[in-house]
């Protein structure tokens, strides 16, 4: 195999979704002789992390840039199920691990921390005939400015990681009150209680995270027809998503308290717009009473999103489950957005 001397002709790039496909590109036109080089490009994501990887080969690999290595078609397989796993884990990962007392914290943490860390670096990657120099472990990554935007977006100070890495970021957020599970129990009663649209759109993202029909939904005004509704449901063994609405400003706070206490729910989850200040929360939860957890909406619309953090476990970020790793990647999002 020759090397090809480095003129004006021969510098082309060749960008690839695979490994083999750049390569296969590169050839082509520089020749089968050619001593090609091969790495890896990262665009978009936040921060580094969560972005789309392809491939570049042509005669030098740029100075910094990361070298790859070919994969068999088993090896891109996991790959391409690995680029989409943290997303799997922002979805699928449930925080219902007492994290105050229990002694199961700091090996499920180091589980979910790991399985992050292996996405954001590629670390599945198998040995092969080219060296790779693998990058710096994720948790020591630094976010420049993490502290400082996390403070501009109202997270509290009890929030703030002590460092500006992800791993402390993560166990920062860790200290947050975890909603109890919201479960599906037949001829149970959930009430979501909060202004109209943001509790209508919670009781839909309840009734899909539960896997309930469109029937267990009921809307309507706190009168004796909603109640015999319920009543049926309960009866029938069915889980029942009632809408209860109640503005931050209504005037009606204690008759909507009382109504709540009289249907007896299981469980009652607020549905609140981050927009709301932090002052004007807590009094609306002082007269409403009873709260389990927290939906919070609207997180892009507003200035300081993070003020209710800690005002109440919170079970919903914008519809999807507030796992830790969820509340990771919002923040990162919002802190991103913030600066743009």
């Amino acid at each position: 195999m020759k090397l090809l001397p480095l003129s004006k002709d021969h510098r082309e790039e060749f960008e690839g979704r695979t490994f083999d496909d750049a390569l296969r590109l590169a050839r082509r036109e520089l020749g089968e002789d050619a001593l090609i080089r091969c790495w890896r490009v990262r665009r978009g994501g936040v921060f580094g992390f969560f972005a789309k990887e392809s491939f570049i080969a042509g005669l030098n690999v740029p100075e910094g840039a990361e070298p790859a290595r070919s994969r068999t078609k088993g090896q891109e397989q996991s790959e391409r199920e690995t680029a989409s796993h943290l997303y799997d884990l922002v979805d699928a990962t449930t925080d219902e691990v007492s994290l105050e007392s229990d002694p199961a914290l700091d090996r499920d943490f180091s589980k979910v921390l790991a399985e992050a860390e292996a996405v954001l670096m590629g670390a599945v990657e198998q040995a092969s005939s080219i060296t790779v120099e693998e990058p710096a472990d994720a948790s020591a990554v630094t976010i420049e400015g993490l502290i400082e935007s996390l403070a501009r977006l109202g997270v509290p100070r009890e929030y703030l990681p002590e460092g500006e890495s992800l791993d402390q970021l993560m166990r920062s957020l860790s200290a947050l009150p975890v909603a109890c599970p919201i479960t599906k129990v037949d001829g149970s009663l959930l009430i979501v209680v909060g202004p109209k649209r943001e509790a209508i759109a919670t009781a839909h993202n309840v009734i899909t995270h539960l896997g309930l029909d469109d029937a267990a939904l009921v809307v309507g005004e706190r009168n004796g027809s909603v109640r015999q509704r319920v009543t049926r449901r309960r009866s029938a063994k069915r889980m029942t998503v009632l809408v209860v609405e109640a503005s931050l400003k209504s005037r009606q706070l204690g008759e909507v308290a009382t109504w709540i206490e009289k249907m007896k729910p299981e469980y009652v989850i607020a549905a609140i717009p981050s927009t709301v200040k932090r002052t004007d929360f807590d009094s609306w939860k002082a007269h409403i009473g009873g709260i389990e957890s927290l939906a919070l909406t609207r997180l892009a619309e507003s200035s300081s999103p993070f003020e209710l953090m800690g005002a109440l476990p919170v079970a919903f970020l914008d519809g999807a489950p507030a796992t830790t790793l969820r509340w990771v990647a919002v923040l990162l999002d919002l802190k991103l957005a913030a600066e743009n």
